[in-house]
């Protein structure tokens, strides 16, 4: 096998070349369409679990219309609509409404909703709700194949393992529920394939459109394109192209506002809502922020964490890909940065879960050293994460605040 080539994308190594006898064997055919097929089953099995433990804990602490509800239409799957799952599934189905108060539906990305919207069209037996649950799910599992197909050169198990942190980062069960992230993800790992491999460079634009249709900072996904760009062997006219249809989904948002709302930046103002920096006043977020940080002081445990899973966590992470890919490391400083700006001092967690690319590119960087302290590392991040999960979920299926 010839070595890995580690400068280009995150990680590309050449696949093993399989001989014509293996080629040959029915039963060498069938191991190789189980291990194609293992991703997807991992990632099936954490979105069940996910899914099931909301369903099963779904017995609401808030009173049906407040905002933790969530949605309040007739479905068996609120524990998977609480808190903002009620704003999409009110895009799905009324599209953007201008509403009394603060709070706006332009503050959400159409591309989620639309996609519930035109399931349940198409598929008319399956409920909005239940719509936009199949298209995460089917988000998730298209994720972890692409990613388990970055990395050809790994063994399954150890791919596999990757695989299992990231859909156990904390607040990944996002991914799942009647939110955004699930189609994130996709567009994210869709960006992190298509960069692993000169040939895939064209579908890059789509994985950036997805997540800047999808997102308010999908459109920092071109970081890794651009940088992918730089290291390729283009001419100018196709690094052009590609760089033009990556931004056609940045292009399309505020042409899209703009019809709907008349404002081509409704998403700003209507973000203003919801941002706590704006609403409390910078220094009133300072002090929020200081109460949080201390967990014998903090108000919510579920703010606190976030920040600490941002000190202890991903400020070490964005410092050590560093060293490794710079490029992932700015897209990681920005995205974490505009998260906390746009989310504000009580969102966090889910905003860190969605640094997908960066969370891959440290856990490839630490493979390249010892094997047995990646495995324990990524084992480690898996077993904890999915106790986080579960601890937020318990926490978000009864209409409590879990970031």
């Amino acid at each position: 096998m010839t070595p890995p080539d580690r400068t280009a994308g995150l990680l590309v190594a050449a696949p093993h070349r399989p001989s014509a006898l293996r080629h040959g064997s029915s039963t060498s055919q069938l191991v190789d369409a189980a291990r194609l097929a293992a991703p997807a089953a991992m990632a099936a099995a954490f979105a069940f679990v996910y899914a099931g433990c909301a369903l099963l804990l779904s017995h609401p602490a808030a009173a049906s219309g407040t905002e933790g509800y969530g949605y309040v239409g007739s479905t068996s799957l609120h524990g998977l609509l609480r808190w903002d799952g009620a704003w999409y599934a009110r895009i799905a189905q009324d599209g953007y409404q201008a509403t009394a108060g603060r709070y706006q539906p332009f503050a959400f990305f159409p591309l989620f909703p639309a996609l519930a919207s035109g399931l349940h069209w198409a598929l008319p037996f399956l409920s909005i709700p239940a719509a936009g649950i199949a298209v995460n799910v089917m988000a998730v599992v298209a994720a972890a194949v692409l990613v388990d197909r970055s990395l050809p050169a790994w063994r399954l198990s150890h791919r596999l393992l990757l695989i299992a942190a990231l859909l156990a980062m904390p607040s990944a069960f996002f991914d799942v529920a009647f939110y955004s992230e699930g189609l994130f993800l996709f567009a994210s790992a869709l960006v992190v394939w298509s960069v692993a491999k000169p040939s895939r460079l064209t579908w890059a634009p789509l994985g950036v459109v997805l997540g800047s249709l999808d997102r308010p900072l999908g459109f920092l996904l071109v970081i890794l394109v651009l940088a992918a760009l730089r290291r390729r062997e283009q001419t100018a006219r196709q690094r052009l192209t590609i760089a033009a249809a990556s931004l056609l989904g940045a292009i399309a948002v505020p042409v899209l506002y703009w019809r709907l709302a008349g404002n081509p930046i409704a998403f700003v103002t209507a973000q203003g809502g919801w941002t706590s920096l704006h609403t409390l006043g910078l220094g009133d977020s300072l002090r929020w922020l200081l109460v949080q940080l201390n967990p014998w002081s903090a108000t919510n445990p579920v703010v606190s964490f976030g920040y600490w899973e941002a000190l202890v966590l991903a400020v070490p992470v964005l410092l050590y890909v560093r060293r490794h890919r710079p490029d992932v490391a700015l897209y990681g400083a920005f995205a974490a940065a505009g998260g906390f700006l746009l989310g504000g001092v009580g969102t966090q967690s889910r905003y860190l879960a969605a640094l997908v690319p960066l969370w891959i590119a440290a856990l490839i960087a630490l493979h390249r050293g010892s094997q047995r302290r990646w495995i324990a590392v990524a084992m480690v991040v898996s077993v904890t994460g999915l106790a986080c999960n579960l601890w937020l979920i318990s926490r978000f299926a009864a209409g409590v605040w879990a970031g």
